[in-house]
């Protein structure tokens, strides 16, 4: 997810009509939500095979 990217914005560029079928389904294969979601993948670094990738 960009930053400024909103939840809207996701939803339709992957085919939902809004974003609350997409929370929806996010929800029901995940068993959390998009937000909860990307709040933890917040903590995560990004790594390559030489180590953390240049932000």
């Amino acid at each position: 997810m960009h930053q400024g990217t909103s939840l809207t914005d996701i939803a339709l560029e992957a085919g939902y009509p809004d974003s609350t079928h997409f929370s929806h389904s996010i929800r029901q294969v995940y068993g959390l939500t998009p937000s909860d979601i990307v709040a933890g993948s917040r903590r995560l670094a990004v790594m390559d095979a030489h180590g953390p990738a240049a932000a």
